[in-house]
């Protein structure tokens, strides 16, 4: 179960977008209508996992082709003048610094980077872009979507 403190106003979740909090329940929205968390199971409010798929549909985010990435997993994102965050979708390691010197040595260290928090999720996602820019991460409208 996803704790209701961690969440705000427009976080998504697997079932809908959440739309209110309360101190331990929340009530989300699936498009249809209104709904409690608390008549569901536990194991029935899922997360949104980050993964490359999710990473591709938020405007502004892009796959990291300036550091080692063989696996195309880490992606960026500018969230402030030149500061970038970084995110693995694999692993969730997030960190964030300077595009240009977040530089894997040879040795294996990254310089002039700062580890924050592991993100495994998108509404933890959404929480740490809107703490670090004061902005809501925005999401690239589909062909479909745009009819």
């Amino acid at each position: 179960m996803i704790n209701p403190q961690e969440l705000r106003i427009g976080n998504r979740i697997f079932n809908g977008i959440v739309t209110e909090i309360r101190k331990d329940y929340f009530i989300f929205n699936d498009g249809f209508a209104d709904w409690s968390s608390k008549g569901f199971a536990n194991d029935t409010l899922l997360p949104i996992p980050i993964t490359p798929e999710i990473l591709d549909k938020i405007e502004g985010f892009f796959v990291d082709d300036m550091n080692y990435n063989p696996d195309k997993n880490n992606y960026c994102m500018c969230v402030y003048e030149e500061t970038y965050l970084h995110i693995d979708s694999k692993t969730g390691v997030t960190r964030i610094g300077n595009y240009e010197h977040c530089a894997h040595l040879d040795d294996g260290t990254v310089t002039t980077t700062f580890y924050i928090q592991d993100t495994k999720y998108l509404y933890q996602l959404q929480n740490l872009i809107y703490s670090l820019s004061g902005e809501e991460l925005t999401f690239k409208t589909t062909k479909h979507e745009q009819k």
